[in-house]
């Protein structure tokens, strides 16, 4: 009996280190990331009045995907499209769209359960948005180059699962043009002031 009883002591052990050792992602593992804070947001509502439900990517209608090149070195790319179309009335059209590429690199920090990271990116967005009204017609456009530095961390609740947020300080340099009419604007300053919880899965 105590034979056994050993045996069974030492195959959780062994299992709970395996499980530990594998929690952290390895080089050539890739992930998917999202903000889980909407979701989370959601299942609260559950036990209140509302029970709305809005998804959003890592970032607004971005979807991000990481591939680690070593255990202290990660590359990271993001690819964001949306469209979107309404008609107020039967003589009134309104639709919009826009592409976001991004890509970077970050480095890491590995601890038991918590992964810290640093790194920088560039993107570059572009938007149409277009209104017809009766016989009238108006189109707009815009592009924006972004580049930015971060920081962040991971928590891992399960083997390559994981929670986390990320703050960065970036430029930005945009130009919209609408019709003869041009004009421009330059963004200096700190991003996810109100907080995201992101949510990371790794394979």
């Amino acid at each position: 009996m105590k034979k056994i009883f050993s045996l069974i002591i030492a195959s959780l052990l062994f299992t709970a280190t395996a499980w530990a050792q594998d929690r952290l992602p390895a080089a050539g593992d890739y992930s998917i990331g999202f903000n889980a804070a909407p979701a989370l947001n959601y299942i609260g509502n559950l036990f209140s009045d509302g029970n709305s439900v809005e998804m959003d990517w890592q970032r607004e209608n971005t979807l991000v995907g990481t591939y680690m090149k070593s255990d202290d070195l990660a590359y990271r790319a993001g690819i964001g499209i949306g469209m979107a179309s309404s008609k107020p009335n039967d003589t009134s059209t309104i639709s919009a769209s826009n592409i976001s590429l991004m890509a970077g690199m970050m480095k890491l920090r590995r601890g038991n359960r918590i992964m810290g990271y640093y790194g920088a990116e560039a993107g570059l967005g572009i938007s149409s948005d277009k209104t017809e009204v009766g016989s009238t017609k108006t189109e707009e456009s815009g592009t924006e180059i972004m580049a930015r530095g971060f920081v962040g961390a991971q928590y891992f609740i399960w083997p390559k699962v994981s929670i986390g947020a990320e703050y960065g300080l970036g430029l930005m340099l945009g130009s919209t043009k609408m019709g003869d009419a041009k004009s421009s604007h330059t963004i200096i300053g700190n991003d996810n002031a109100g907080g995201q919880i992101v949510l990371s899965v790794y394979f």
